[in-house]
């Protein structure tokens, strides 16, 4: 497979160890007051890299890019470089996949790349290079990588062996510049044969105890007269049943009668089972499959009976922590099982009923979202629970705490609880949710974060840090003091457990938040594109000469607010 990265202030800061070529610890910027150095253009793209073919758009510019290490090797790691020669995309193969790096950001922050059709095309080519296969046969080239000598052992290619075109690869003789042995290219590694174009002599003598077998010969069966016989049939039965409906088929006797539906339901008792043939299964809380049938037969999932990973695997669904406090955890249970009602109802989020987890043993990675309802008087995490929760919210996941005392402790008082709690946690500086942040948009436009309380602040990770855990400018960690769990929970009928103090208002408001929350975690910042908007039009040919001609789409009518 492909792990395609994109650069930004946090890679530029740091780095990690999944990066396919050294990189420089601080970004280059193009352009700019301080700047010594235009914004650059990409050029053309080489022979043996995988966006061999593609039109480089000349109206794209780089301001700001991850700078690569110089390096021996660094050429044959480079798929894509800037006209300066600098690269933009490198790659390197590590066991049986491919880690590509773009040295811009994914979005036009660093570079309006993102705005081409080039840019989808270089995605494409870049997961097929990582699969090991190509998006079109005859784009691209080889490069020799082991090649056979005089005495047919493989060894690395020499100075004299040059690259092959996709195209002429099918039809190439080995020569003294294309050498026989292994070549890689769009395609994965492909072998190009010493005697490519010879023929195996045929055998002419062969053991006097050997029987020589021919081709068996092909078996066909005509199908045209039972289905053309099937079909009269139906239209037979259709002509009856209508003259049946108008009443003018003749009445038949009892016994002629009993004796037809005898005949039909013998008929019908000889054809296949049509339900056997259809995949009717349904996951158990167990971890089996049962199928739904009359025999109901249970088809179990190989390992999974004990394992409660492989459900979370197989079905999105959240989790909370569990606290020991057996009321609070199972208030936490049906506040997210209420979220996730609400979710299935209005979205196409359908998510499965919540785990409870242990920090210590449980796979956090399967679960997008974790809930922790904070207890009265917790102990502080253990340095195993801290570390895997770290290493959770560097991987992608979102955390959300909840004090869920409405204010009624000083701020003092509940920040020195919880960094008593989560003392180690790998948290970059912390703000309240800004006014125009995506999660008030993300799928309700909302003003407000009410939960059982109202007029509560959300404090999420500040935008611009170098420290963000998931590094791509969406928040990993939400901490608020509204108790959101009670006002979301439920029972299995459906009915409300738990009073709020703005009533059914303040209640729907806390529900539309909980969508916006989990649609933030799962898209990220998507909808912030919408300030990009103008580029988009201008982009699409539908933008006006006069500026002031564009309107973006509001609730206000046209005469303004009344």
């Amino acid at each position: 497979g492909a792990l395609i990265r994109f650069a930004g202030p946090r890679l530029a800061a740091q780095g990690d160890d999944l990066l396919p070529v050294p990189i420089r610890r601080a970004a280059r910027a193009l352009g700019g007051a301080l700047a010594w150095d235009e914004p650059q253009a990409l050029a053309p793209f080489p022979d043996t890299s995988p966006f061999s073919g593609l039109k480089v758009p000349p109206d794209v510019r780089v301001t700001q890019q991850v700078l690569a290490r110089p390096g021996p090797d660094l050429a044959q790691h480079t798929w894509a470089r800037l006209a300066d020669g600098s690269p933009l995309v490198t790659a390197d193969t590590r066991g049986t996949g491919t880690i590509i790096l773009f040295h811009i950001t994914a979005g036009p922050d660093w570079a309006n790349l993102s705005y081409s059709g080039t840019f989808s095309q270089m995605l494409r080519r870049a997961i097929a290079a990582g699969r090991g296969e190509a998006s079109d046969e005859g784009e691209g080239a080889y490069t020799p990588k082991l090649t056979l000598d005089g005495y047919g052992r493989l060894a690395p290619a020499g100075p004299s062996a040059a690259p092959l075109k996709a195209a002429d690869f099918a039809v190439q003789t080995p020569s003294e510049v294309h050498p026989p042995g292994l070549y890689q290219g769009p395609s994965g590694t492909r072998a190009l044969n010493a005697a490519r174009g010879a023929k195996p002599a045929l055998i002419s003598s062969w053991p006097a105890s050997a029987r020589l077998i021919g081709d068996a010969e092909a078996r066909s069966l005509r199908l045209a007269g039972p289905l053309l016989a099937g079909a009269a049939l139906l239209l037979a039965l259709d002509l009856m049943i209508a003259l049946l409906v108008a009443g003018r088929l003749p009445r038949f006797g009892r016994r002629a009668s009993a004796a037809i539906i005898f005949a039909c339901a013998i008929l019908f008792a000889a054809s296949p089972d049509a339900s056997a043939q259809a995949y009717q299964y349904e996951l158990m809380p167990d971890g089996t499959y049962r199928r739904v049938t009359a025999d109901a037969r249970i088809i179990p999932l190989p390992g999974s009976a004990n394992d409660p990973s492989v459900a979370a695997a197989l079905s999105m669904r959240f989790g909370y922590v569990k606290t020991g406090d057996t009321a609070l955890d199972e208030r936490t249970r049906a506040g997210l099982f209420g979220l996730s009602n609400v979710l299935t109802l209005r979205t196409s989020v359908e998510p499965a009923p919540p785990d409870a987890l242990d920090l210590e043993e449980s796979p956090l990675e399967l679960y997008p979202l974790i809930y922790f309802s904070v207890p009265e008087g917790a102990a502080p995490l253990s340095d195993r629970a801290i570390a895997r929760l770290n290493a959770y919210l560097r991987s992608g996941g979102a955390l959300i705490i909840d004090t869920r005392d409405g204010g009624d402790a000083g701020t003092d008082t509940r920040i020195s609880r919880l960094e008593g709690l989560l003392e180690g946690l790998d948290a970059p500086p912390l703000q309240p949710v800004p006014e125009n942040h995506v999660l008030t948009r993300s799928f309700y436009l909302l003003t407000g974060f009410p939960g059982r309380y109202p007029d509560r602040r959300l404090w999420i990770e500040k935008e611009g840090t170098a420290s963000q855990p998931r590094g791509d400018g969406v928040s990993a960690l939400f901490i608020g003091d509204a108790d959101w769990i009670s006002a979301w929970a439920i029972d299995a009928q459906g009915r409300d457990l738990y009073s709020v103090d703005g009533g059914a208002q303040q209640r729907e408001m806390a529900r539309r938040f909980g969508v916006n929350l989990v649609m933030y975690i799962l898209t990220g910042s998507y909808k912030d594109d919408q300030v990009h908007l103008p580029a988009l039009l201008e982009r699409l040919g539908e933008r006006d000469e006069d500026n002031s001609n564009i309107r973006l789409p509001t609730n206000i009518p046209d005469g303004g607010p009344r």
